[in-house]
């Protein structure tokens, strides 16, 4: 808006848009702005940001274009981008030890976002899958969730002994649907705020989806293959079969869930990397 808002489209040229992604990229459009009430907006621009605005506005402009809202030719072909590298970010042994500090801090006043976070750790779970869990999308004696709605439709995820444990430790009311659920149970708890106060107790980079690249950090560490990660990640699979038949979890899913999320409670209690081989001999 501040770059290029005044600009008619039938006057937009490449070189304007060029320019505006030239001063997103380097940060000229950064800053703190008001938002709605009470809330602000933190701007930081960058190369990865000024990428995919000039993504956004390009399908605005293939939209209107293809209803005879405008005409000649997309004045973002041909701009100069570049893309930001995805972020690997993955928390280390002392990392998650502190952020297992900060969940026993806060385990009394904010119970249900410290075991929404210990679930995440656990089980590799996008923080809407395990916020939005219900209870009779367990299997406990299939050792699986059953999720019926995710980012890639419907979902089987093995789930280790320490998960159900801690699932099964959740309050349950008669007629309960979610297992964190709001005040007046009519709705999931989506317990963005609670959790992001235990992330910043714990470090500042700390966030669900650094426990999800964690999990699977830890699952490959372990030795075990892309395939068994993508399984137990719910990544989404290629083909028709694959996509509508919900299988099962085999035991050596099931007995992979259990190895990784062994290690990663041996992380969080902060105890040395030994104890880490005496679980995996005990269970042997």
């Amino acid at each position: 808006m501040p770059l290029i808002g005044d600009v008619s489209v039938k006057d937009l040229k490449r070189s304007d848009v060029q320019r505006m992604a030239d001063a997103i990229a380097s940060g000229k459009t950064a800053g703190v702005f008001k938002g709605k009430a009470r809330g602000r907006a933190v701007v930081t621009g960058g190369s990865g940001t000024a990428c995919r605005v000039v993504e956004l506005l390009g399908g605005i402009y293939s939209w209107a274009e293809k209803r005879d809202l405008v005409q000649g030719p997309n004045p973002t072909r041909g701009v100069e981008t570049i893309r930001g590298e995805p972020k690997e970010q993955v928390l280390s042994p002392s990392e998650m030890a502190e952020l297992g500090k900060a969940l026993r801090a806060h385990e009394a006043k904010a119970p249900m976002a410290t075991a929404a976070i210990k679930l995440i750790s656990l089980t590799g779970l996008r923080r809407s899958e395990a916020c939005r869990l219900r209870w009779r999308e367990i299997d406990e004696a299939g050792h699986c969730l059953r999720l019926e709605a995710t980012k890639t439709g419907r979902s089987v995820r093995p789930v280790s002994k320490q998960a159900l444990a801690l699932l099964r430790s959740q309050p349950r009311e008669d007629g309960a649907e979610w297992i964190f659920a709001r005040a007046d149970g009519k709705a999931p708890a989506e317990l963005k705020k609670p959790m992001k106060t235990i992330f910043a107790a714990a470090a500042p980079t700390v966030g669900a989806q650094i426990l999800r690249r964690t999990f699977a950090s830890v699952a490959s560490e372990a030795g075990f293959g892309d395939a068994v990660i993508a399984e137990m990640l719910g990544h989404a699979r290629r083909g028709v079969t694959e996509r509508h038949y919900v299988r099962r979890a085999d035991n050596v899913m099931v007995a992979a869930a259990d190895k990784v999320a062994a290690q990663i409670a041996v992380m969080l209690a902060g105890k040395p990397p030994a104890t880490i081989l005496q679980l995996e001999m005990t269970a042997e």
